[in-house]
């Protein structure tokens, strides 16, 4: 019988814990501070095989995706490239030192120009988090134009304010 009742006291004893004195309690606070911020993605703007007799209508179209911190206003332009001449946005030949001119715009129908050093030609923004805003851009092969074969390249820098 006593080997029951000390089994007893020593199973509620394991269930309920020790019996304790008194309570203190306190508040633990937890902070973290959201720092405003954006990342950016450019893809390849790809006009294709050209015939510079026949481009007046084609007007490829890439994305830029912009992730920044939800509600954030930004802004994001795209500079001149590096082949540019007096604004002029050119493609450079790989292996000769021919160009051909093209430029880029913020909608398909070619009135707006995509650039960076006049305000208006960026495009405005906002934040969605986790969730990239897609900006979509549009080129354009300029007429008029006379070049041999080959293979045109450019490199345009994107930046994103904040």
């Amino acid at each position: 019988m006593r080997h029951i009742a000390w089994m007893t006291a020593a199973l509620a004893f394991a269930v309920l814990g020790r019996a304790d004195a008194g309570t203190a309690t306190a508040n633990l606070r937890i902070q973290a501070t959201v720092v405003n911020s954006c990342s950016v993605v450019g893809n390849t703007l790809d006009f294709g095989q050209v015939n510079l007799g026949q481009t007046t209508g084609q007007r490829p179209q890439t994305n830029i995706n912009v992730t920044c911190t939800k509600n954030l206003p930004f802004q994001v332009g795209i500079n001149d490239g590096s082949n540019a001449l007096a604004g002029q946005r050119r493609m450079k030949n790989d292996s000769s030192t021919d160009y051909v001119s093209y430029e880029l715009y913020k909608s398909l129908t070619g009135n707006d120009r995509f650039g960076d050093a006049v305000l208006t030609q960026r495009v405005d923004g906002v934040g969605n988090g986790t969730v990239p805003v897609i900006v979509p851009v549009y080129g354009q092969i300029l007429a008029g134009q006379s070049a041999p074969g080959g293979n045109y390249l450019d490199n345009a820098v994107i930046t994103v304010y904040f």
